[in-house]
């Protein structure tokens, strides 16, 4: 059997980005991770995985000070790096759209999303 135990729309103010001026002030990303669980009928925390976790390692990868990602691919590989290595977890996906991105013109919302198994 198994779980999908996500997070969904968790927005960020981080300073990331490919240009140095996405470097000075903080913008917002928006990230929604999911992890698939082995095992059956979880009705404990330590059985399964806590979705604030998930939301901790958001938060450490986008956050930490002196750690900057130029592009959204670092962020997501970071992130699944810190989330397959969980308990019981055999599959992730993470999501990252960054909608102030410096775009040519209006419209659309660019993200990022990649999965690894464990």
């Amino acid at each position: 059997m198994g779980y999908r135990i996500g997070l969904q729309g968790y927005e960020v103010q981080a300073t990331h980005g490919w240009f140095d001026h996405e470097l000075t002030a903080p913008q917002p990303f928006i990230v929604n991770a999911e992890v698939h669980t082995e095992g059956e009928r979880a009705d404990d925390l330590p059985s399964t995985v806590n979705y604030a976790e998930l939301q901790h390692i958001v938060d450490e990868v986008l956050l930490t000070p002196g750690v900057q990602h130029r592009l959204m691919e670092s962020m997501v590989d970071a992130m699944l790096d810190r989330m397959v290595v969980l308990p019981g977890v055999v599959r992730a996906t993470v999501r990252i759209a960054k909608p102030d991105a410096p775009l040519p013109h209006p419209g659309g919302v660019p993200w990022v999303e990649a999965s690894r198994s464990a």
